[in-house]
């Protein structure tokens, strides 16, 4: 099967001359300054930002006059303030409902146990619930405004049965409660919300535009007895109506004998301010080969192994050269002065590249292995990982949320859907759900399965299994087997990608009703598996 992908090239510019380079350093300045204008406008009004789709964004902020920029420019700049501010959207969102915790068990050690261990909390559930009263405060907390009792009271044209009891509820509310009181909490928990969200702030000269110049943005230079390579053409700038030409350096080797890429670009500076590259795409067709069925789960995470296989191999990223760059960050979080010096700077950037190489190769690592075992298709969870996460990693004494970032973890799974394609390997995504807390013997769902981040012992049949290597065996056998293959992915021809709108019950209920099925379930088949 040919599919088309995007790919992307380095080009380093090659003798570009000062007025040129004032040009893209001018753009550059300009198209921050903006981006930090729509950031305050964002900010000082993030309730109804929240609500906005990425046309609305564009549409609002787009058509403000700023000299230097065109269309696209403000257009791309806008996209990245908002992508910057998506987390907060979601955040805001989430946190905006009035939830009842409905239960909260705890269990302690009875007090005749040694002073060391009493008090020590062995479970707790808590189980959040919505109610009438809930549904309304949630409602009054994301929308009101001056008149919006009126308004819900005044409500009368209702098409649905389930809005209009909605708004008959409210209105109950509203009169038992009163308006006062419910706005009071209502407004009370959306200003503590609100006033949690932090202003973003761009430093960085690097941007991405699109050129509306109707020759292709690449060209190589005709004339042969010069030394520079090819031109990269972009259009947007005023004294260049025809297009400013950046001389580059080329490589057949690395950017091929196709040269058609498209007309969007990201012109990148480095910390100090000093033009690094252009950097722009192109699509290209590449094969997969069909009827790929000899699967491998892959399980990821930060806390034991960087990749754990259904076979049982381990791969980890190196820990003496993380534990390096942990202290090293930590000296720079101890110092006085905000600011980087240059050899500071410098030596920052050579671990960030030092990293990075690192977990690509790492990564190949992981698909040199799977081929040498005959294995053509990955089966990975369609995971994002959150760099948020504030547990901590006792490993480094940093949060694994930090982790996550400074292995730059949150899109592996494109990497390595990247990587496996260039060795003529398929990469599926299931879901996340479970995989860390079934059994894949029994079916048994339950959190006390993993009684530690090492080890799986399931509470029903007795099956131990190292707790990395049960998740991959899980995560393999979501395709594997049929019945759950096709109740919970969508097959394009080649790959299986996860369902929508399947929640955590409804999958819990699939993979219930499959290990009950005897019929389509072959117990040995998993156990020699």
């Amino acid at each position: 099967m040919i599919i088309k992908e995007q790919i992307s090239k380095f080009f380093f510019p090659n003798q570009l001359n000062i007025q040129k380079e004032q040009e893209l350093y001018q753009k550059a300045i300009d198209i921050r300054n903006y981006k930090n204008y729509v950031s305050k406008e964002i900010h000082s009004d993030i309730l109804n930002s929240s609500h906005l789709s990425k046309f609305d964004f564009i549409k609002k902020f787009s058509t403000l006059e700023v000299e230097n920029l065109s269309g696209k420019d403000k257009e791309w700049a806008v996209v990245e303030v908002m992508s910057t501010y998506r987390n907060e959207f979601s955040r805001i969102k989430s946190l905006l409902k009035f939830d009842v915790f409905d239960k909260v068990t705890y269990t302690y050690y009875k007090r005749n146990t040694p002073k060391h261990k009493r008090g020590d909390v062995l479970s707790r559930k808590i189980k959040h619930k919505s109610t009438p009263l809930s549904k309304t405060l949630s409602f009054l907390s994301r929308y009101a405004s001056e008149g919006i009792i009126s308004y819900v009271r005044n409500k009368k044209d209702f098409q649905d049965e389930n809005v209009k009891m909605f708004y008959k509820t409210m209105n109950e509310h509203i009169e038992k409660y009163g308006e006062e009181r419910l706005l009071q909490i209502a407004i009370s928990k959306r200003n503590r919300i609100l006033n949690s969200i932090r202003l973003h702030n761009f430093n960085s000269l690097s941007f991405k535009s699109q050129t509306r110049i109707q020759n292709n943005i690449y060209g190589d230079n005709k004339n042969k007895k010069s030394i520079l390579d090819g031109f990269i053409t972009v259009g947007g700038y005023k004294n260049y109506k025809k297009g400013l030409n950046i001389p580059i350096k080329l490589s057949n080797k690395y950017h091929g004998k196709n040269k058609s890429y498209s007309k969007t670009y990201i012109v990148q500076y480095d910390s100090f301010n000093k033009l690094k590259r252009i950097i722009i795409t192109k699509e290209v067709e590449k094969e997969l080969p069909e009827g790929n069925n000899s699967y491998i789960g892959v399980d990821l995470n930060i806390k034991n192994n960087l990749f754990t296989t259904s076979d049982g191999d381990t791969i980890d990223y190196d820990r003496n050269l993380m534990g390096g760059y942990v202290k090293f960050l930590g000296k720079l979080d101890n110092r006085k002065s905000k600011s980087l010096s240059k050899k500071r700077t410098k030596k920052y950037e050579f671990w960030q590249t030092r990293i990075q190489n690192h977990i690509i190769e790492k990564t190949v690592g992981l698909i040199k292995l799977i081929k040498s075992k005959e294995g053509n298709h990955i089966i990975l969870e369609d995971l994002d990982l959150i760099s948020s996460l504030k547990s901590k990693n006792l490993d480094f004494n940093i949060n694994n949320g930090r982790l996550i970032r400074l292995l730059n973890l949150s899109s592996i799974k494109h990497r390595i859907r990247r990587i496996a394609h260039r060795y003529g390997m398929n990469v599926s995504f299931v879901q996340s759900e479970y995989t860390s807390q079934c059994c894949p013997l029994c079916g048994n769902i339950d959190s006390n399965n993993r009684k530690t981040q090492e080890d799986f012992i399931c509470t029903s049949c007795g099956h131990s299994l190292n707790a990395d290597h049960n998740s991959a065996i899980n995560i393999r056998n979501r395709v594997l087997a049929d019945v759950l293959r096709d109740k919970l992915l969508s097959f394009d021809g080649v790959e299986w990608n996860c369902k929508d709108n399947l929640g955590h019950e409804k999958v819990k209920n699939i993979i219930f009703d499959f290990f009950n099925d005897q019929e389509g379930y072959d117990l040995e088949r998993f156990e020699n598996s």
